[in-house]
């Protein structure tokens, strides 16, 4: 059954280049009528599958996939059996002194690592299964399995890099974010940096590419957030994605 998202789960902006980073930089200070470099958090763009997780009390009690950006599909159960995945954050916001809201949600990708992905593959072909072509695929078609005991055995790792609806307060940095989630027991990223010039930015650009193709799991970009979340409302979304992103 679907389930729909209280704020559209958008998609990004792309560029290219250098050069395009750069225009789009200049066309960012611009807007907000500023000359001084923006601080932006760096995270590495994950080829796995989108989702949300619905937590009321501190609990988890859905988990549906990006679907159409409106409307996902429900997928709780299957989300259920990913051991990294916290199934209640209240130990951890007591520990943490953090007060949690009614309810929020937080959003991530699952992925699968390449190794558990060559070894699924393996093991698919003994059975004479066919195999998954790449680990987006397996990931993706491990979470949408109808039988949540046949993705318990799948190795499906998440990272989370957002929270939405955290009323009544209000993160005044996409890095405070991250640390929140991290203290809630979320895995996070351990490759996202904060960058606080241009010339910051292509360093860590250069570092992911250098870093992809060592890296455990598949990676298909960089994405970049201003840091600063006041900045967001100001600078708002078109009709398809956030302008304080790319």
């Amino acid at each position: 059954s679907p389930l729909a998202h209280l704020t559209p789960m958008l998609s990004l902006e792309n560029v290219f280049s250098w050069e395009e980073m750069q225009n789009y930089l200049e066309r960012i200070q611009k807007m907000l009528h500023t000359q001084n470099h923006l601080s932006f958090i760096g995270e590495p763009k994950l080829d796995g599958l989108s989702i949300e997780l619905i937590y009321e009390n501190g609990l988890l009690i859905g988990a549906s996939t990006r679907g159409d950006g409106l409307i996902g599909e429900d997928v709780t159960l299957n989300i259920r059996t990913i051991k990294s995945i916290p199934l209640s954050v209240q130990d951890s916001a007591n520990h943490h002194h953090i007060v949690l809201p009614p309810s929020f949600r937080v959003r991530g990708e699952v992925i699968m690592l390449k190794d558990d992905f060559i070894a699924m593959n393996r093991e698919r072909k003994q059975h004479n299964e066919t195999p998954f072509a790449n680990p987006r695929n397996a990931a993706a078609g491990s979470l949408r399995q109808l039988d949540p005991s046949v993705t318990a055995h799948r190795p499906l790792q998440a990272f989370f890099y957002f929270l939405v609806n955290y009323e009544p307060l209000v993160f005044p940095t996409q890095e405070s974010i991250l640390k929140t989630l991290q203290s809630l027991g979320f895995p996070v990223n351990p490759m996202i940096r904060l960058l606080g010039t241009p010339e910051e930015i292509s360093a860590y650009y250069q570092w992911m590419q250098e870093s992809r193709e060592k890296c455990a799991y598949e990676m298909d970009g960089i994405v970049l957030k201003i840091n600063d979340t006041p900045l967001w409302t100001k600078l708002g979304t078109t009709a398809k994605a956030p302008r304080w992103a790319i």
